[in-house]
């Protein structure tokens, strides 16, 4: 167990390869040794100081639009094989339009991090998220809806890669490369904000990945039939019934979503990996012919692309989200 207590767990697979990568593990900052020493995972120190500068970091100017920051919404992941660390991933939610002005083109940003080496990485996060003014002359800024997400990091703590995304629907700016597959990417998750949350990470060696994060919401409302037109809506349950949902179905969609039957992101071929990494994925047959149903899974995916070509496909079979076990049997 890579910290005091199992949280959020994922098995990461590559599904151009099919092969198992690693495990991924999370924690709320606040429960690490990040933090506080007494929890885990024991840490060299010069890789808890590079991993904390981003979890430490203040605005410059903070107030009036800038969101506030919020401890609770910081994360620490750790990739690992058994217990050696891989890799790292800090997970954090603040305005990238901020970090951009404050201090002058990630300035503050830039030194309160240690991250100069990051300067043509984030240059074309900027590039992604960069607001369209009529006026030629206008002070350049990116959309304010447009997040920092925090940073991928290396086996030693340093920041390799960062993660943007948008509160709303991405633009085409978001591929300035033109790219038709994440063009299409990005078309797919502009129809589902609902279900479909995704953030852009640009790496420093060049390449772009995709995340989708797909969304888990436990219930949805459906409007009911012969609701009169004079009955107020400020109720939303007076007027819909509410629709409670499994992950099992929602992940279901998602992966219909990504099919070559729908949307065309996978293969038949990868379809079917995908499906043989999940236990107990479809029906559940006893010997005795007995049903007993489906099992319960999430996951989500991350399309990697080099030099303008998809070079990987990462699929993440969630085992455990936040203390609960996921892969239960639904009766």
């Amino acid at each position: 167990m890579i910290f005091s207590d199992i949280y959020t767990v994922n098995e990461v697979y590559s599904v151009l390869r099919q092969e198992h990568l690693y495990t991924s593990s999370s924690m709320p900052w606040l429960y690490t040794s990040l933090k506080d020493v007494k929890y885990q995972p024991a840490l060299a120190d010069s890789v808890r100081n590079k991993l904390n500068e981003i979890f430490v970091f203040n605005y410059l100017i903070s107030g009036g639009m800038t969101p506030p920051i919020k401890n609770e919404e910081k994360h620490l992941i750790v990739n690992h094989n058994g217990d050696q660390h891989l890799s790292y991933e800090t997970v954090v939610n603040l305005g990238f339009n901020d970090l951009y002005q404050q201090g002058g083109n990630f300035k503050h940003l830039i030194n309160q991090t240690n991250t100069s080496h990051l300067s043509d990485v984030y240059d074309k996060g900027v590039e992604a998220l960069l607001a369209q003014h009529v006026n030629p002359e206008a002070l350049k800024n990116c959309h304010t809806t447009s997040h920092f997400y925090g940073y991928l990091h290396d086996s030693s703590g340093t920041p390799i890669a960062i993660k943007i995304g948008q509160s709303q629907s991405w633009s085409e700016s978001f591929n300035p490369t033109g790219n038709d597959l994440m063009d299409r990417l990005v078309a797919h998750c502009n129809r589902s904000p609902i279900y479909l949350k995704p953030e852009k990470i640009f790496h420093i060696d060049g390449k772009e990945s995709v995340r989708l994060n797909c969304k888990y919401p436990e219930a949805f409302y459906k409007e009911r039939k012969g609701v009169k037109e004079s009955r107020p809506k400020f109720t939303q349950e007076i007027n819909s019934k509410k629709i409670e949902l499994r992950p099992e179905q929602i992940s279901r969609r998602h992966l219909h979503g990504l099919s070559s039957a729908a949307g065309d992101f996978l293969t038949e071929d990868q379809g079917q990996y995908i499906y043989s990494v999940l236990p107990d994925a479809r029906e559940r047959v006893y010997d005795n012919g007995y049903r007993k149903g489906f099992q319960n899974f999430r996951l989500d995916f991350e399309f990697v692309f080099e030099d303008n070509e998809l070079v990987d496909i990462l699929l993440f079979r969630r085992t455990h989200h936040e203390f609960n076990e996921v892969e239960t049997l639904i009766p």
